[in-house]
C-alpha cells in the first residue's frame, strides 16, 4: 500500500468547507422535519379530539336510550309489545268489548285471551322466564359410535 499523500492547505480547506456545508444541510433537514412534525401534531390532535367528541356523543346517546328503556316498568303493556313482535298470534284486544256483550250478561261473553299465556308473556317481558325451548335438545356424552342404538336395544333384551 502506498502511504497517504499529504494534502495541500487548499485541499484541506476545501474538505472542511464541504464538511461544514454538509453539517448545515443536515441541521436544516432535521429542523424542517421537526417543524413538519409540529404542524402534523396539531392536525393529529384535532383528529383525536374530533374522534373523542364523536365517541362521547355515541356514549351519551346509548346512555340516554338505556335510561329510557329502564324508565319503562317491566311487565306492563305486555299485549302491545307482543302484538308488535308477533301480530298474527297476539290478541287484537285482550278483553271483550261492550259491543260484543250478548243480552247484557257477562256470562255469555266469549272468552278472549288466555290467563296462562298472559302470565307467561308478562314473565318473559320481566326476564323471569327464558323463551328458548330446551325440549328438542339432545345431549350426547362421550363419543358417538356406529350402531350405538342397536347395541342398547340388544342390551335391554329387545
Amino acid at each position: 500500500m502506498a502511504p497517504a499523500q499529504k494534502l495541500t492547505k487548499a485541499q484541506r480547506n476545501k474538505q472542511s468547507r464541504t464538511k461544514k456545508t454538509l453539517a448545515t444541510q443536515a441541521k436544516l433537514k432535521e429542523h424542517k422535519q421537526f417543524l413538519h412534525a409540529v404542524n402534523e401534531s396539531k392536525s393529529i390532535r384535532k383528529k383525536v379530539l374530533k374522534e373523542e367528541r364523536e365517541k362521547e356523543a355515541v356514549r351519551l346517546e346509548l346512555e340516554k336510550l338505556k335510561d329510557e328503556k329502564a324508565a319503562i316498568p317491566l311487565g306492563q303493556h305486555v299485549n302491545e309489545k307482543y302484538a308488535e313482535t308477533n301480530p298474527m298470534i297476539a290478541d287484537s284486544v285482550p278483553v271483550a268489548l261492550s259491543s260484543e256483550l250478548k243480552n247484557g250478561s257477562l256470562r255469555t261473553v266469549v272468552r278472549k285471551g288466555d290467563l296462562m299465556k298472559d302470565r307467561t308473556m308478562s314473565m318473559v317481558s320481566r326476564g323471569a322466564v327464558n323463551t328458548k325451548s330446551t325440549r328438542n335438545r339432545k345431549y350426547v356424552q362421550g363419543k358417538r359410535r356406529r350402531g350405538a342404538r342397536g347395541n342398547e336395544l340388544l342390551q335391554l333384551g329387545l
